[in-house]
């Protein structure tokens, strides 16, 4: 039998409907009665100053997730969310900006979330990301660092990587190779603050062996106060 998306579309919305069916037969039971509580709505999962939804189901489909999206454009998805292949579809065609939370909620803390990747760690370095409380781990090579880059916003781990990397060139160029990715060297926090606006730069390389402790410190910073990575028009 040939699996196709909208087969496991199906599937889906079948084990869905009998997973829904049992949850309200449980809740009407007589011992369940008086401790059941209601199911958290859209409007209470958003956080009443941030523009996102939040989303914990175990599954989304492509009409769940248009039906709680509304005028959204960012949606936050639990830890264990699954995504059908429609959803994913959707969060193409609409260009909606996702990422997936490891937390029981969704705080101000939880959008934008930034990766540090280093190929040549150095005491500096390390003062800086901690600074910044941003999560960081070693590459063994620019070549691993792009792979890891690529595989962290792919899987939505994080919504931007920055790599410090000797060879930055070599990153961004093997980054470069994946649809999601849209890397660019970065030299400088004015270098930054431009990729980010004018690409929507999800990736960056910064050559750390030629930037002081407070140089990688502000270019991190940039990074953290740029905001969500966005696709550009026409991109």
């Amino acid at each position: 039998m040939k699996i196709t998306p909208q087969l496991v579309e199906q599937i889906v919305a079948e084990v869905t409907a009998q997973l829904s069916a049992a949850q309200k037969e449980s809740e009407t039971s007589p011992t369940n009665r008086d401790s059941a509580t209601s199911t958290p709505t859209i409007e209470q999962k958003t956080q009443a100053n941030i523009d996102f939804v939040r989303l914990d189901d175990n599954v989304v489909t492509r009409d769940s997730l248009a039906a709680a999206l509304g005028k959204h454009q960012k949606v936050v998805f639990g830890p264990k969310t699954v995504l059908t292949p429609t959803a994913h579809d959707y969060i193409r065609q609409h260009k909606i900006q996702w990422s997936r939370c490891t937390t029981t909620s969704a705080t101000t803390a939880d959008w934008p979330r930034l990766q540090v990747l280093v190929v040549n760690p150095s005491h500096a370095i390390d003062r800086a990301a901690r600074e910044v409380n941003a999560s960081r781990n070693i590459a063994n090579s620019a070549a691993d660092a792009a792979s890891e880059a690529i595989s962290l916003i792919c899987r939505s781990e994080c919504d931007t990587v920055v790599v410090l990397a000797e060879a930055a060139e070599v990153v961004a160029c093997l980054a470069n190779r994946n649809r999601a990715i849209r890397s660019g060297v970065v030299n400088s926090v004015d270098d930054a603050k431009s990729q980010q606006k004018l690409l929507g730069i999800n990736v960056l390389s910064v050559k750390a062996s030629q930037k002081s402790y407070v140089e990688v410190r502000n270019i991190l910073k940039a990074v953290q106060s740029g905001g969500m990575p966005t696709v550009p028009e026409g991109w």
